[in-house]
């Protein structure tokens, strides 16, 4: 995914979906996985999945300390377009829960 002027392989694995779960106790990422495919998720639910990618992709996979809260990331990808949104989140969940 492209943010700004850095390409950004986004990246959910367990570590991440703990990680951001304890950050943020109202996101229930494993939750939209489970349901992937049987619940239309929301377009905030995917907003919350390729925020949980791109922590994965720059802190947890890398070990460091997460200073990219929710609210920056919105803000680093409010030129993004909603179907680009939708496109992106479709494609994590239905990768991560495959």
């Amino acid at each position: 995914m492209q943010i700004k002027d850095e390409e950004i392989n986004l990246r959910i694995t367990p570590k991440t979906i703990v990680e951001v779960e304890k950050m943020y106790e109202d996101f229930d990422i494993l939750g939209l996985f489970r349901n992937a495919g049987t619940k239309e998720p929301r377009l905030t639910d995917y907003y919350m999945v390729i925020y949980a990618g791109y922590v994965g992709a720059k802190y947890v996979d890398e070990g460091k300390k997460i200073e990219t809260t929710f609210g920056e990331f919105l803000n680093l990808i409010e030129d993004i377009s909603f179907e680009d949104i939708s496109r992106i989140g479709v494609n994590l969940l239905l990768t991560r829960k495959n």
